[in-house]
C-alpha cells in the first residue's frame, strides 16, 4: 500500500486509541447527569415543581438550575426577615419575605413558597401576626432543602 494510506490508517488508530482512553476515563468519573437527576427527582418527591421551574425559567438547562438551587445557601433574605421582625420592621420584613418567595418561587420549590405567603400577606397588611412559629418553621423548612440539596 502507498506509503500516505499507511500513515492515514496509523493516524485513524491512534485516534480510536485515544478516543477508548477517553471513554474509558470518562466511565471512571462520578455520574454528575446521575447526582443532578437524583437531586430533581428527590425535590420532586419532597412537592416541588422542579420540572415547571426547569422548563419555564430556565430554558429546560438543567446543570445551570441545580447550580442556583447549590447557590440558595448564600441567599441572605431568611436571616434579613429574623432580623427584622427582632427589630419588629415591618416593612423590611415584608421585603425580605417577598424576596424569598420569588426566588422559592422561580426555582420551583413550592413548600417553601407556600411556607412563605402567610408571612408575605401579614407584612403587607402592616401586621406581624403569630411570625414568631412562623419565622422559626420557614427556617427550619429553608435548612431541610438546603441538606436535600447537599446531599444530591
Amino acid at each position: 500500500s502507498k506509503p500516505h494510506f499507511r500513515a492515514a490508517r496509523g493516524v485513524a488508530n491512534a485516534n480510536v486509541f485515544i478516543l477508548t482512553r477517553i471513554s474509558m476515563i470518562l466511565l471512571q468519573l462520578p455520574p454528575l447527569y446521575k447526582t443532578m437527576n437524583q437531586l430533581l427527582t428527590t425535590l420532586e418527591a419532597e412537592g416541588c415543581a422542579v420540572s415547571n421551574a426547569l422548563q419555564e425559567t430556565m430554558m429546560g438547562k438543567e446543570a445551570f438550575y441545580v447550580k442556583m438551587l447549590k447557590n440558595l445557601e448564600k441567599n441572605q433574605s431568611i436571616r434579613l426577615l429574623e432580623e427584622a421582625f427582632a427589630r419588629k420592621d415591618v416593612n423590611a420584613c415584608f421585603s425580605a419575605s417577598h424576596d424569598l418567595k420569588g426566588m422559592y418561587a422561580t426555582l420551583g420549590l413550592t413548600p417553601l413558597v407556600e411556607a412563605c405567603k402567610p408571612i408575605v400577606e401579614t407584612a403587607r397588611q402592616g401586621g406581624m401576626e403569630r411570625f414568631e412559629e412562623a419565622i422559626p418553621a420557614l427556617k427550619a423548612l429553608h435548612a431541610h432543602f438546603l441538606d436535600i440539596i447537599a446531599q444530591n
